[in-house]
């Protein structure tokens, strides 16, 4: 990583900590309250093909973590609360701890679980040439399209091969190309187009999900 990309890593998130940890603890005894779960939950995910950490949450669902998008019948796993959280990505918040430490960055490739990694070796060695982020041009790229998808899973099975054969070898390719032309201009229209999907991604129409990742349509 770039000196000066980890540089303003620590000073985001280490400001954003600073302005924002009492509604990180607000939330944190709200889970507690109404949930009766322990409010924070440590995901297990990969930053290198053999480097495994706990990324942090804000818990909203019941159940353990599988690593796969939430659709179908796992969708009612998500509690009253966790679907507010997650509306505004609240939950992401204790990622900014990650950050810090230097799990991850503000900018980079979704984390993924070691059965992925695995899966994908070849692949995910080049996506993990970078550190993974709490968001990324994959997610924001494929935002829409992967919730529309995610949202047909009739049961778990259905979900995860929707992910593994239509979702993750397009985020695999987008992923791979921001390693290779990553650049703070393209951070910084990560960052405004995270924003603007925080913002308005409910108010669209879910997309049909891509079999076929388009750099046109990537906007690439």
């Amino acid at each position: 990583m770039p000196s000066s990309k980890r540089l303003f890593d620590v000073v985001i998130a280490s400001v954003l900590l600073f302005c924002l940890w009492p509604l990180i603890a607000g939330l944190a005894l709200l889970i507690l309250f109404l949930d009766r779960h322990a409010p924070l939950f440590a995901a297990q995910r990969m930053r290198g093909l053999d480097a495994p950490f706990s990324m942090w949450k804000l818990r909203t669902m019941r159940g353990c973590d599988d690593g796969l998008p939430t659709g179908g019948t796992k969708a009612a796993l998500i509690t009253p609360l966790g679907r507010v959280l997650r509306r505004w990505h609240l939950d992401e918040l204790p990622q900014l701890w990650n950050v810090l430490v230097g799990d991850m960055s503000i900018v980079g490739p979704r984390p993924p679980t070691r059965r992925m990694v695995e899966a994908f070796h070849s692949d995910f060695a080049k996506v993990l040439s970078c550190r993974p982020g709490v968001t990324g041009l994959g997610t924001v790229m494929l935002a829409t399209e992967e919730r529309g998808a995610m949202r047909s899973a009739a049961n778990h099975e259905t979900l995860e091969r929707i992910y593994v054969e239509n979702i993750l070898p397009c985020k695999l390719k987008i992923e791979a190309h921001y390693a290779a032309h990553q650049s703070f201009g393209l951070d910084v229209w990560i960052l405004l187009k995270t924003a603007r999907l925080i913002l308005f991604m409910h108010s669209r129409k879910d997309g049909q999900g891509r079999s076929k990742w388009d750099a046109n349509v990537a906007g690439l």
